[in-house]
């Protein structure tokens, strides 16, 4: 009698782990939507990304004014549900929130949209990811771009864009494909006279002096004022650090 108390203990136990792994694998999968609503109070953020590997990333900028972000997401691996929303923190400042998103789960794709309220994206310590982020007319606002990861990066600017645009970019190889609008200005400027420009159209300008440490190109010919060693003015404006650079330009 003894014995047969346990056999049945032992199978209910079996029975019951088995049940636990077929919920667990019910509620696991590789691809996610999450949304977030803007927060009352929040008039402008900041969205960081960090700590992505092996990743095709897209980040678009949305005219939907009650959107702090949307995205969809793939890993690589099953992901439970519970642990799959790589959003880390939203810290609200007196000036501006920030929106952290990170995870330890590999992620195989992310296509984010923020909301019209975003002024900066900041990507750091991410490696090997294929990025491609595009500038367009629903910016409502000045915008910061700093970029620091492995791989490629892919940057359009449409020229329906408004507003003024520019950060640093280190990477191994990136595409500058800007359209600039009537009236606007720009300047690229790196760190190297060895840089290797597969293309560059448009950007006829170019300064170039190794006494000051300025290199780069330029839309109109003072973007670099030599007598005063001073950039001057321009809407468009980025410091890259690449081992290939491709500059498209069209006005």
């Amino acid at each position: 009698m003894k014995r047969r108390t346990a056999a049945i203990a032992v199978t209910g136990v079996v029975l019951v782990s088995m049940a636990a792994v077929g919920v667990v694998i019910l509620m696991a999968d590789t691809r996610y939507y999450f949304e977030k609503p803007i927060s009352v109070g929040i008039s402008k953020f900041q969205l960081l990304l960090h700590e992505i590997s092996d990743c095709n990333l897209t980040i678009l900028f949305s005219e939907d004014p009650a959107l702090l972000y949307s995205m969809d997401i793939e890993y690589y691996n099953p992901v439970p549900i519970w642990s799959a929303d790589p959003f880390d923190r939203l810290t609200v400042g007196p000036e501006a929130a920030g929106v952290d998103i990170s995870t330890t789960q590999r992620v195989r794709s992310l296509n984010i949209t923020v909301g019209p309220a975003a002024y900066s994206v900041y990507v750091f310590r991410c490696w090997n990811c294929n990025s491609s982020i595009i500038y367009d007319g629903v910016l409502t606002q000045n915008q910061t771009f700093d970029y620091f990861a492995s791989g490629m990066l892919t940057l359009t600017v449409t020229e329906e864009v408004g507003f003024n645009i520019g950060g640093t970019i280190r990477c191994g190889e990136c595409i500058l494909d800007i359209s600039v609008p009537d009236g606007f200005s720009g300047g690229v400027y790196f760190d190297t006279p060895d840089l290797n420009v597969v293309e560059r159209t448009g950007w006829q300008y170019e300064a170039r002096s190794s006494s000051e440490s300025v290199f780069g190109y330029g839309t109109y010919e003072e973007f670099y004022d030599h007598i005063n060693r001073q950039r001057n003015r321009a809407d468009i404006e980025f410091n890259v650090e690449c081992d290939i650079l491709d500059l498209r330009l069209q006005s």
